[in-house]
């Protein structure tokens, strides 16, 4: 019996030895802590549990990658994108990745079974302190098979909890988050934020008045406006404001398109009419509908559209590559579903030697359009304009006076050979050839005084533009920038407008035009007003 007793002690000693001989893994643990929520998976218990593993199963932990309020659909976590790195860098120092539950890895099943086939090719084993799965075919299969779930287990959630959402939507609450500018929320619904609102309304008279974007944002800074969020004002921020359809007092929800599967969302990409609620007075109107109608109008010019054949290139002729001197013709580029409209050098597309970038048509029209709106509808405009055709016209009037003076000098010496004829005639007497010379004088001198005679009373009929011919002229501009709904006519208005749009790979260049026909020392001619806009590139 003792024998047996101390065989049996041996044997004890001789497994401990052994399992203290037993090498020691190094690991990492992962934690996950997303915003959903959860009690007995905060990151505090996962660590624990973690802990507890890595003790019992001989693994040393040498390291955290902790996410905290990240969703597990996405894979663009910082502390796993870190995590990934460090794996990938060659410098790696632990052989295992150790998670309490696989969906802390991911939730998404294409990116569970991606990801960890990544950590296997860099031989790092991922752990589960929950799930026991082996590195086999049949181990392999049951992770696919629970990704799989973990994935249902994140979209079911997500169609609960839309239901509820959409019924709030039919009830006109307010579904979460911070409301738009010009609005609070009291009891679950929108109301009037008066001293928000006045932004608001200033912003939507401005655009309505054909103000661009840029005078519009230096307007608002002027006055030291900022965003519900305390910021200044950018381009994206007032596009988005001033497309929101809330201001006339249309509540609208689920509009914006889905994320993607990097948990990206495109705030200009939009889901299908059929799938937006619209209530009409379903919140307070802090502008008029007609109001939101004309602050769109200008934005809508240029409508964009995917299609090649129906685009409409409101710039074709009047576009110069300024890399090579060439012309510029519209082109549709196919990438994605749909594709997407440029301008580009005749020569690149000829396949012959220029290095002029492409640049996308609606991008280019927009900033076009909006220069040409800003810059004919500031307010002092009437005055620049006169002043500077008038000087044009004084200017081209010298030019013609110039005739004047040059025939009058030239009569003063036709004058002065006369006199001098006549002088050798009464000297010298009777001679034919200074008699000849005498009567072709007198009739040069004839024919300059009925040509300094005419001009004389040609520099009488100058006429000059008023302010009030100028102003007829902006006002027709503007009529037609804001009532136009018609790009045939939106692009044969640029064109009356423009001169040309120089493109580089650095700037923008655009020659905006004005023509008068007036009166200049009796002729009719015409009279042009230029500006000149340039844009870095990178800004448009």
């Amino acid at each position: 019996m003792f024998l047996l007793k101390k065989l049996k002690e041996n044997d004890i000693y001789k497994i401990i030895d052994t399992l203290n001989q037993k090498e020691t893994k190094t690991a990492v643990g992962y934690c996950r802590f997303s915003s959903d929520h959860q009690r007995e998976e905060s990151i505090e218990a996962q660590q624990r549990i973690i802990n507890d593993y890595a003790k019992r199963n001989n693994y040393k932990i040498i390291d955290w990658y902790i996410d905290r309020g990240v969703s597990g659909k996405t894979v663009n976590r910082p502390s796993f994108q870190k995590m990934l790195e460090v794996i990938a860098s060659g410098d790696c120092n632990f052989n295992s990745v150790i998670v309490h539950k696989m969906d802390r890895f991911s939730r998404n099943s294409g990116d569970a079974i991606k990801y960890k086939d990544i950590l296997h090719d860099y031989g790092i084993e991922l752990v589960s302190t929950v799930e026991q799965i082996k590195d086999d075919a049949q181990g392999r299969l049951v992770y696919g098979i629970m990704s799989t779930i973990n994935q249902f287990y994140v979209d079911n959630l997500s169609t609960e909890v839309m239901k509820g959402l959409r019924e709030n939507a039919y009830k006109c609450k307010w579904n979460g988050g911070k409301p738009p500018l010009g609005y609070n929320v009291e009891n679950g619904k929108l109301v009037i934020n008066e001293s928000e609102a006045i932004i608001i309304r200033k912003i939507f008279e401005m655009s309505a008045d054909g103000y661009g974007y840029n005078t519009i944002l230096r307007e608002l800074n002027k006055c030291g406006y900022k965003t519900k969020y305390g910021k200044p004002f950018g381009k994206n921020s007032l596009y988005e404001l001033i497309r929101n359809e809330r201001y006339y007092g249309c509540y609208i929800y689920n509009k914006c398109a889905k994320r993607d599967s990097q948990n990206k969302r495109n705030s200009h990409k939009y889901k299908d009419e059929s799938e937006i609620i619209r209530i009409e007075n379903g919140n307070p109107a802090i502008i008029s509908k007609e109001l939101w109608e004309r602050a769109n109008m200008s934005r809508k010019i240029t409508t964009r559209t995917n299609s090649k054949a129906k685009y409409p290139y409101l710039l074709s002729g009047l576009l110069y590559c300024g890399e090579c001197g060439a012309k510029m013709h519209g082109n549709h580029r196919k990438y994605g579903p749909t594709g997407y409209n440029t301008y580009r050098c005749n020569k690149q597309a000829n396949q012959l030697n220029c290095a002029c970038k492409e640049i996308r048509s609606d991008t280019l029209e927009q900033f076009v359009i909006d220069t040409l709106i800003e810059h004919f509808f500031s307010p002092n405009i009437i005055e620049i304009i006169t002043e500077q055709i008038n000087d044009l016209i004084k200017e081209k009037a010298s030019t013609e006076n110039e005739k004047t003076l040059t025939a009058k000098s030239t009569l003063k010496g036709l004058e002065t050979v006369r006199n001098n004829l006549v002088e050798a005639m009464a000297q010298a007497g009777y001679n034919k050839a200074i008699a000849d010379k005498l009567e072709s004088t007198e009739k040069q001198i004839e024919e300059y005084t009925r040509l300094i005679a005419e001009e004389e009373e040609k520099e009488k009929n100058t006429s000059s533009v008023s302010k009030a011919d100028v102003e007829d002229k902006i006002k027709t501009l503007r009529s037609a920038m804001l009532d136009i709904r018609n790009i045939e006519k939106t692009r044969l208005l640029l064109h009356s407008y423009i001169d040309k749009i120089i493109i580089d790979n650095i700037s923008v260049k655009v020659t905006f035009k004005v023509t008068f026909s007036v009166f200049i020392n009796g002729n009719t001619e015409t009279v042009t007003y230029e500006h000149i806009e340039v844009k870095r590139r990178k800004e448009l």
